[in-house]
């Protein structure tokens, strides 16, 4: 399904954003998590295609991997101040994407 939504060799984040809603619209969480990772792990360097995938971790109240792409992500770019916001002193997510 993932080669759909490749297009010169990058990823079109909004289709990926369309199959993330309709995925978890039918409760099917894992399968928008597979196609969402894919592409991130195809485009690791794009911020748009981590905050979809963040989105989707949220969606799917999976918090450890939500710490562990933003702790990633922080490390990638540490002036990155807004995906910054996002983790708590702690290291724990803090809020969602303001683009949920």
């Amino acid at each position: 399904m993932f080669e759909l939504v490749e297009t010169n060799d990058s990823v079109d984040v909004r289709l990926l954003r369309m199959f993330n809603q309709f995925f978890r619209r039918v409760n099917e969480d894992e399968k928008a998590l597979s196609i969402l990772t894919e592409a991130y792990e195809k485009d690791p360097d794009n911020r748009e295609m981590m905050m979809e995938l963040l989105r989707g971790y949220y969606f799917a109240k999976k918090n450890q991997e939500m710490q562990i792409l933003l702790t990633d992500w922080i490390q990638r770019y540490p002036d990155d101040e807004e995906v910054r916001r996002y983790l708590r002193p702690q290291g724990q997510p803090q809020d969602t994407p303001s683009t949920i």
